[in-house]
């Protein structure tokens, strides 16, 4: 084999969150967004099939990362005291494990610490507005 071979395994998750008292658009609101990950995989050599990896195998764990902290998880920004007050009030109705609290606004961004190595891309549009208020 001459060069690098490389594979992608894509996986979707439903999530929500919401971007709390300070934002000035319904996004204040609890709600959910579908999110998209892609585990890009490089190798100079391939096993004796010709893989880098068997896709199967890829996905599994995929699958059963996303499965298990993100799929209909919330992420909560600490700072959100009426949000996290009712999460709690609902905890034994509720997975707690599927709750992230982060130090920010409640964004996937705040989630690529768990991704070891993972990088984020946004889409920005030229007609976004400022969301958040002064206060």
């Amino acid at each position: 084999m001459n060069g690098t071979v490389t594979i992608s395994r894509r996986i979707e998750w439903d999530m929500a969150h919401r971007l709390g008292p300070r934002c000035t658009t319904k996004c204040k609101n609890l709600h959910g967004h579908r999110y998209v990950a892609i585990a890009t995989l490089s190798a100079e050599t391939t096993d004796e099939l010709g893989m880098v990896l068997d896709f199967g195998d890829a996905f599994r764990a995929m699958k059963g990362f996303v499965d298990g902290h993100l799929d209909h998880a919330c992420v909560v920004d600490r700072g959100d005291a009426a949000l996290l007050e009712f999460l709690v009030a609902w905890s034994s109705s509720y997975d707690v494990g599927h709750v992230f609290v982060t130090a920010g606004v409640a964004t996937v961004l705040q989630l690529l610490p768990l991704c070891n190595g993972a990088r984020a891309h946004t889409h920005t549009h030229s007609h976004a507005k400022k969301r958040f208020s002064s206060r």
